[in-house]
């Protein structure tokens, strides 16, 4: 079919007659309406600009800078039963590095530590850790899980019970000795705080964990601040 063949193309006989005509004038009313929306928008409006250019100029952050995780899961090295821990907490818009060299001393079975003893159908395992730091370095708010084959975590005093007639042991920290915790920051102010004694350059510390019976421990994980954190093998005795 040529060009000159090709059907004659006609307006749609089914088409409004006015379906083009231009729309009708904007009445008084709704001219008013439209003022008034600007109006009541403009603060809205004027501030939208600098919103978004806070949110480009944020998200252009590397994302380590606006976001910490509160789990820990960056693993640090550790050769056999030693490691040295490392981390930067800011808090109160102070910022701390903690360097603590940290040794797993022993996983044993006890009956009694610290005034504490499993409850029925459980053992008690006392996980030992030895530290080094500078006296100055703060070495509280840590965290020690103890872990089984199957991968279930354990915490410090849970399922622990008094010993009758023993003498519980109250301690700020399970990493610090009590009356020589050295420097705590204060979670309010930022600010170190001396709390007992000073804290010797080398200390140990010794925290209680219960478990069923059928179970052993398998791994001790410690750490300060997320998301750096120590794993070592518990070789159980």
């Amino acid at each position: 079919m040529s060009f000159s063949d090709a059907p004659e193309v006609r307006p749609d006989a089914t088409r409004p007659a006015d379906a083009t005509a231009p729309a009708a004038p904007t009445t008084r009313a709704e001219r008013h309406r439209k003022r008034r929306w600007w109006r009541d928008n403009a603060l809205a409006l004027i501030l939208l600009g600098p919103a978004i250019a806070a949110a480009l100029f944020a998200s252009s952050y590397r994302l380590t800078e606006l976001y910490r995780p509160s789990l820990p899961t960056h693993q640090l090295p550790a050769s056999g039963d030693s490691g040295t821990y490392t981390s930067s907490f800011r808090i109160a818009n102070t910022t701390y590095e903690r360097t603590i060299d940290v040794r797993l001393v022993s996983v044993t079975e006890v009956g009694v530590l610290h005034g504490k003893q499993a409850v029925d159908g459980a053992k008690q395992w006392a996980v030992s850790f030895a530290f080094t730091a500078d006296p100055s370095v703060p070495a509280d708010s840590c965290t020690i899980e103890l872990f089984d084959e199957a991968g279930n975590v354990y915490h410090p005093r849970s399922a622990l019970v008094d010993t009758p007639g023993a003498e519980p042991l109250f301690r700020v920290d399970d990493c610090l000795v009590p009356g020589e915790e050295g420097p705590i920051v204060n979670a309010f102010t930022g600010k170190l705080e001396e709390s007992g004694a000073p804290r010797p350059p080398s200390w140990r510390s010794t925290i209680g964990f219960a478990m069923p019976d059928d179970v052993v421990p398998a791994k001790v994980r410690i750490y300060w601040d997320t998301p750096n954190y120590l794993d070592f093998d518990a070789n159980a005795d």
